[in-house]
């Protein structure tokens, strides 16, 4: 990851450190029977600096924009509600919040996300 001087490995290793802790944590548990690989992957946020990487987490999609000095704190969880419609499960309460709705095109594959108003397309 890091191939320079004047680096601090120690940040890079932390954060790996907190998503692994995040992963283990046994409070979460399996919330959703269906198949969630067909939404992984990475969607176009350059418009922001960056792109979104989807991936299931523990029955749930997990959303991070990359690039990101903390990904732990800054990755979403999102609960799968219906035909390709997920919403954020928040971290305090039980109230869902903002939709995560996936587009797909004419053979069913998922081609673009739509997050905050804004529409990323699934990169290649």
């Amino acid at each position: 990851m890091i191939n320079a001087q004047g680096t601090e490995p120690g940040k890079y290793a932390l954060s790996i450190f907190d998503i692994l802790t995040k992963a283990r944590d046994v409070t979460d548990t399996l919330t959703s029977d269906i198949d969630l690989d067909p939404y992984s992957g990475n969607y176009d946020n350059y418009a922001w600096g960056g792109e979104d990487v989807i991936l299931p987490w523990k029955g749930k999609l997990a959303i991070l924009s990359v690039p990101s000095a903390n990904p732990a704190k800054a990755m979403q969880l999102f609960k799968y509600v219906g035909k390709d419609n997920f919403r954020r499960v928040p971290k305090n309460d039980n109230t869902l919040g903002e939709e995560l709705r996936f587009d797909r095109d004419s053979n069913g594959k998922v081609v673009r996300l739509l997050h905050n108003d804004n529409f990323d397309n699934r990169l290649k």
